[in-house]
């Protein structure tokens, strides 16, 4: 037996990702998925700091954490969403490819968007 289609879109901020995340739920509604699963991954990026008057400091990870979670709760509320279908905001720690692999041997489409980095990303 078939297993159920699962949809599942990257998420960074970027314009790409948030017509990524139209286009699934468009799919979803197409064949009849209820759920998708909108994931941004994080990291702290080795060798990053913020030079200031107390010597060199990285960001807290909580920080981090926040700031992803911040920013795909943004993208998924300015989201319109069809009736009948979830968007299941997921933030994980890791490389962005990765984590998106993971997803794959248990569903259908992976969707991304095309067009390079996410805010955090410029930001450092």
């Amino acid at each position: 037996m078939r297993q159920k289609m699962r949809i599942v879109v990257g998420i960074d901020g970027s314009p790409g990702s948030v017509g990524a995340l139209d286009w699934a739920l468009r799919e979803a509604k197409a064949h009849g998925v209820t759920e998708i699963d909108a994931v941004m991954a994080w990291h702290q990026p080795t060798g990053w700091a913020i030079a200031g008057n107390f010597g060199v400091m990285t960001p807290p990870p909580d920080d981090l954490y926040n700031l992803a979670q911040t920013q795909l709760h943004n993208v998924v509320d300015i989201t319109p969403v069809p009736d009948g279908i979830t968007i299941n905001p997921v933030v994980q720690e890791g490389n962005a490819a990765e984590i998106l692999l993971s997803y794959v041997t248990e569903l259908d489409h992976l969707v991304v968007g095309s067009d390079g980095h996410s805010r955090i990303a410029d930001m450092l």
